[in-house]
C-alpha cells in the first residue's frame, strides 16, 4: 500500500483525470478508461474534495489489479452563504479533457454510459452519485446502490436527450459518497474506486422523441423506455442556488405502486448550526421535469373548462417520514400552477392539478413531479409513475 495523503482539503491534487482509449468493450462500444488509478501519478491526477482523510493506492483486495482507497475521517463542511449551496458529501472530480495525455470527452454526445467499480467497505449501505458538469450546468446525474461490505460496478447510463442539451459542453464528471454517518468520528469510514471509464458508441444515440401519447397517458413507466423522456430537476431558490445535483432517477420494477420512476436524493436542509433566516423551502426540492420534446406534443387544452386533470400517481418508501410531492406546470412566460399532496411513511396517492388558470396553456413548456427532502445524509426516496390526463366523471 502506497499512501498518497493524509490530509483532504477542498482541493488538493491537479484537476485532471488518465486516459487509455482504443480498447473494444463488452459494454457495446469503445471504452475510455478515464482513471484506471494504477499507479501514482493516475490517482493524483483525481481532485479529492469535502472529506478528511487518507488516500492509499492498494494491490489486493478489493481489487486484484489495484485502485485506490479513501480512509475518510470526516466531511469538510464548507462555509454557508445566501449564493452557495452548502455541499457535505466527499467527491471525487475528474477533469473532461487532458490533452497530454490524449483523451477529450468535452463532447460527450457519443457517450452511452459511465461506470466505474466501487468497493463499500462499511457494515452498513451507502449511496454514490454520479455528474456531469458544464459551463451552462448539470449534464445528466444518477445514482447507484452501495452494499454493506461489496464491491459494485456501478453503471450509469446517458438520456440522449440530456446528452443533447449540453454534452458538447461537458467540463468534469463527479462521483459523490453519501454515507450518514461520515460525521461521526468514533470510526474511519473506507471506500475503493477502480476502473473509471465511459463507453462511446461509434455513432451518436438519437436525441429524437418517438414517442407517440394517448389521450390519456403521457408516460406510464411500465418500461425502461419511458424514463428516456424525463430529466433531474431541482428549481432555484430565491436565496440561493443548488449547484449540484442531489441525487439521481432509475427505473424500479415491482414497487407497491408497479414499475416505476425511482427518485433517490440525500437531504439538503441546512446545518443546524448555520443561520436559516433566508432559507428557501424551495432549495430542499427535488424531482423530474419531463422532457421538453415530449411536453411540446402534448396537447394542455383539454385542462380547460375543468373536465380533464393532469395527474401523477406517487409512493412514498420511507418507514417514518412523511414526504410532501408537487405536481408542477410552467407556461412560457414561467408562470406556475402547482398542487401539493402528503404522503405519510411507506403511502401512495394521485396529486392533481384540476384547473390551469393563469396560465397560458397553449404555450406549456413544463412539467415536473418535484418532492421535499430533508435529512443530511439520508436516503431520500419517492416512485412515480402513470402521469397523465384524467377525465372528470
Amino acid at each position: 500500500m502506497k499512501k498518497i495523503t493524509a490530509f483532504i482539503l477542498l482541493a488538493l491534487f491537479p484537476f485532471a483525470a488518465f486516459a487509455a482509449c482504443g480498447r473494444g468493450g463488452g459494454e457495446g462500444g469503445e471504452i475510455v478508461v478515464i482513471n484506471s488509478f494504477g499507479d501514482y501519478d493516475e490517482a493524483r491526477r483525481v481532485m479529492y474534495q469535502s472529506f478528511v482523510g487518507d488516500v492509499d493506492l492498494v494491490d489486493s483486495e478489493p481489487f486484484g489489479s489495484g485502485g485506490v482507497l479513501l480512509t475518510i475521517e470526516h466531511s469538510r463542511q464548507p462555509q454557508w452563504s445566501m449564493t452557495e449551496y452548502t455541499e457535505y458529501t466527499p467527491k471525487l472530480i475528474f477533469d473532461a479533457v487532458d490533452r497530454d495525455l490524449g483523451y477529450d470527452l468535452t463532447d460527450i454526445t457519443s457517450v452511452s454510459s459511465f461506470g466505474v467499480e466501487v468497493y463499500n467497505g462499511n457494515d452498513y449501505d451507502a449511496l454514490l452519485l454520479f455528474w456531469a458538469e458544464s459551463a451552462d450546468g448539470i449534464i445528466c446525474d444518477s445514482y447507484a446502490e452501495l452494499p454493506a461490505n461489496s464491491l459494485t460496478d456501478a453503471v450509469f447510463p446517458v438520456n440522449p436527450l440530456a446528452g443533447a442539451e449540453g454534452g458538447e459542453r461537458c467540463d468534469s464528471f463527479v462521483l459523490a459518497i453519501v454515507d450518514e454517518h461520515i460525521n461521526d468520528r468514533s470510526f474511519v469510514k473506507e471506500y475503493g474506486f477502480d476502473n473509471f471509464r465511459a463507453v462511446r458508441e461509434s455513432e451518436k444515440p438519437s436525441a429524437e422523441m418517438d414517442k407517440l401519447c394517448g389521450d390519456y397517458e403521457i408516460l406510464s413507466f411500465d418500461t425502461e423506455g419511458d424514463m428516456r423522456y424525463v430529466l433531474p430537476h431541482h428549481i432555484d431558490g430565491q436565496y440561493g442556488k443548488i449547484t449540484t445535483p442531489p441525487g439521481g432517477i432509475s427505473y424500479a420494477s415491482d414497487t407497491p405502486i408497479g414499475n416505476a420512476l425511482s427518485l433517490v436524493t440525500y437531504g439538503n436542509k441546512a446545518y443546524e448550526g448555520y443561520d436559516l433566516s433566508y432559507y428557501d423551502e424551495e432549495m430542499q426540492m427535488y424531482g423530474v421535469r419531463i422532457a421538453d420534446e415530449l411536453v411540446r406534443d402534448l396537447d394542455f387544452t383539454k385542462l380547460d373548462g375543468g373536465c380533464w386533470s393532469l395527474t401523477a400517481d406517487v409512493y412514498n418508501p420511507d418507514c417514518e417520514l412523511t414526504r410532501g410531492v408537487s405536481l408542477v406546470l410552467e407556461d412560457a412566460s414561467g408562470a406556475r400552477v402547482r398542487e401539493r399532496l402528503v404522503l405519510a411513511p411507506q403511502s401512495g396517492g394521485t396529486v392533481t392539478i384540476e384547473s390551469a388558470d393563469g396560465l397560458d396553456i397553449h404555450n406549456i413548456r413544463g412539467v415536473y413531479v418535484m418532492y421535499d427532502t430533508y435529512d443530511i445524509f439520508r436516503k431520500a426516496e419517492l416512485y412515480v409513475n402513470h402521469i397523465g390526463f384524467t377525465r372528470g366523471a
